[in-house]
């Protein structure tokens, strides 16, 4: 039997060891009583500081932050009216853009450019149209200096190009969201424009052997608006509206312009764009039999990108 005093001495030497072998940490906390001034206070749950705030817009660069902006488009557009070419004789019919064949719509190269400085914008845009087609015709028909006998066919090259600049300035700027702590969420901008816009016009038309090339060229000035509402800053409706015309004793020209495009800016600087235009004109030279004219419009669908710098 082990002696009482020997197990006591064992004990004692097993609780000095431990208590030795105690971080000091928790040996102060193992020490410290409820009611001991020198016990820690016991810490608050922690709060986050930003749990309790209203929700705040990422911090990304304004959507109308830009000075340079590519807009490259495909305009998938037709022509449409009625076209009649001038004579050296008698007047000639005035034919349908359908009847000559030439209303096929086909993928056409479009684009614009713009500069914003503060309120100011400085945009250049334009495009071309070009198809060539022949058309059958049942009865006698002049076109122009061209004749076409019962049943004879028409070949027509049609070659549409347009050109216009303009100045736009900002009458207004709201940004609806701006209040509620989202800046530039939904915003609505309104330009005031105005510009020239110019047309150059190529008509080759031949039958049986007899071909008359008509060229001409028709500037106008225009004024309008140009509007935009940006949606939660990925997204945004753009509208414009121009109409313009020039009248002189040889040359008239008068011209309505509707454009709406919506986009989807995927990055901070690049943006997806579809949209519609119709520009519907009236373009008229000389008089009597020499008198050039079409009234007619091209309209169509478009797709593009927006790039800004």
């Amino acid at each position: 039997m082990i002696p009482h005093s020997l197990c006591s001495s064992a004990v004692a030497a097993i609780a000095l060891a431990a208590l030795a072998a105690t971080p000091p940490a928790l040996a102060q906390s193992s020490q410290a009583l409820p009611g001991d001034p020198a016990a820690p206070a016991a810490s608050a749950p922690a709060t986050s500081a930003t749990s309790a705030a209203p929700p705040s817009w990422p911090d990304m660069p304004s959507p109308a932050d830009w000075r340079i902006q590519v807009n490259p488009r495909v305009w998938y557009v037709s022509p449409s009216g009625k076209i009649r070419l001038p004579s050296s004789t008698t007047p000639g019919a005035r034919i349908r853009v359908e009847d000559l064949n030439i209303d096929t719509p086909l993928a056409s190269p479009a684009g614009e450019l713009t500069l914003q400085f503060d309120s100011w914008r400085i945009a250049l845009s334009g495009f071309n149209y070009g198809i060539e087609r022949s058309a059958s015709f049942p009865a006698a028909t002049q076109f122009g200096d061209v004749n076409i006998a019962p049943g004879g066919s028409l070949g027509t090259n049609f070659d549409f190009t347009s050109i216009q600049a303009q100045l736009g300035y900002r009458v207004y700027d709201h940004d609806f969201g701006a209040a509620d702590g989202w800046p530039d969420r939904t915003v609505l901008r309104l330009d005031l424009v105005a510009g020239g816009r110019f047309y150059d016009l190529d008509i080759d038309a031949s039958s049986a052997g007899t071909t008359q090339t008509v060229e001409r060229t028709f500037g106008e000035a225009f004024a309008g608006a140009h509007a935009e509402l940006q949606i939660v800053r990925d997204f945004s409706i753009d509208l414009d509206l121009t109409a313009g015309g020039y009248g002189d004793s040889s040359n008239s020209v008068f011209s309505l312009d509707v454009a709406v495009a919506f986009s989807w800016r995927f990055r901070d600087a690049l943006a997806l764009q579809i949209g519609w235009r119709q520009l519907a004109y009236d373009l008229t030279s000389g008089e009597g039999a020499a008198e050039f004219e079409y009234e007619g419009r091209m309209a169509g669908l478009f797709a593009g990108l927006v790039i800004r710098f």
